[in-house]
């Protein structure tokens, strides 16, 4: 998505979902990771977040996946701040992610409301893909945007990377 695609879809969205969708922009953190992570995972001091649960990689002889740290903006961290204080949450507590079949619903009318072209291909996935983009229009260094999305080059290069950078 584009910055301006992205803004119209969030504008569409409910409270629940939309705490979702920028939750999977702000970290590039898969549907299945995000689930998982508890407040006590947010180290809203130091702007990071700890993925416990993560994808694991049969290919690499992984038995569960690698705990990551994704470093977030000050700006989320405030806005996760903001959110657990107003939810009431405890360190033991889930953030409050939605499903992914939940979220697939969200994606097929905010995208469509907010008038995107292929609306119906939106999925969880879509937001890894569009940080990774972002994050190389801007110029972050290629290793340190596959170290935060947990990908190989390999991986990245076939999949991710798009020809259409902003």
């Amino acid at each position: 998505l584009f910055p301006e695609e992205y803004m119209k879809f969030e504008d569409c969205l409910k409270s629940k979902q939309k705490f979702s969708v920028r939750f999977l922009i702000n970290t590039g953190a898969r549907i299945m990771e995000a689930q998982y992570v508890k407040v006590g995972d947010c180290d809203l001091i130091n702007n990071r977040i700890v993925l416990r649960k993560t994808k694991t990689k049969a290919k690499k002889g992984e038995t569960k996946g690698r705990v990551r740290i994704l470093p977030i903006s000050s700006q989320f961290a405030k806005y996760l701040k903001k959110h657990i204080r107003e939810k009431k949450l405890k360190q033991e507590d889930s953030l409050g992610i939605l499903s992914n079949s939940a979220l697939n619903i969200a994606y097929k009318i905010g995208g469509k409301k907010a008038g995107i072209k292929d609306y119906w291909n939106i999925s969880s996935h879509t937001f890894r893909k569009t940080l990774e983009v972002w994050l190389m229009s801007l110029d972050v260094k290629d290793m340190s945007i596959l170290a935060h999305i947990g990908h190989g080059i390999k991986t990245a290069m076939s999949s991710y990377v798009s020809p259409d950078i902003l």
